[in-house]
């Protein structure tokens, strides 16, 4: 699964960025969308990934920005 990510921010592209960009919208709606970029950045790419990568990206992600992986506002 290919997805749009910026690695300094640690957030991924919106659906539509991703799509434009040559990852898949369905990793994109793997994280929450309030930390969604809705417009590439510098330092947005795209990074094929296995599901359980995406998935240890998404907990990394999630708790970088104060949210509990298991939904929880942290």
């Amino acid at each position: 699964m290919m997805v749009a990510y910026d690695i300094k921010l640690m957030k991924p592209a919106c659906v539509l960025v991703a799509a434009g960009l040559g990852g898949d919208p369905a990793a994109a709606r793997e994280f929450p969308t309030r930390l969604w970029l809705l417009a590439p950045t510098p330092d947005m790419r795209v990074y094929e990934t296995t599901p359980e990568q995406l998935q240890m990206l998404v907990v990394k992600t999630k708790l970088h920005h104060g949210i509990d992986p298991l939904g929880q506002i942290g």
